[in-house]
């Protein structure tokens, strides 16, 4: 199993064994990635939509944990989710707030 340094409320082991990430902060990251300015184009007032974007990413991440033999896989999934929080901050930083000390391990 692979381990990340973040805090417990962040990477979440559910009972199906998969990863789950704030998913406003993860869905908000996801848009940027893809290049689209969530802010401009009002994507953060649509918190149905996001938090839908938010659950397909924790599913995708829920079929590789539940497959046996995907270790690659499951290192990706945590790796990507820390990958989307740290794009979250670096836009959001005011979502600090919402996961406690999280400042003082980054």
């Amino acid at each position: 199993m692979v381990t990340s340094k973040f805090p417990d409320n962040f990477l979440v082991k559910n009972t199906n064994g998969f990863v789950e990430a704030g998913n406003n902060l993860l869905a908000s990251a996801i848009y940027d990635r893809k290049g689209i300015d969530a802010n401009r184009n009002g994507l953060l007032d649509d918190a149905e939509a996001l938090h839908k974007k938010a659950l397909q990413v924790s599913h995708d991440n829920s079929c590789a944990f539940n497959n046996p033999g995907v270790v690659r896989k499951e290192k990706k999934c945590v790796v990507s989710a820390e990958y989307y929080f740290r794009k979250s901050l670096e836009f959001y930083p005011e979502c600090v707030v919402s996961v406690g000390n999280l400042k003082k391990i980054l």
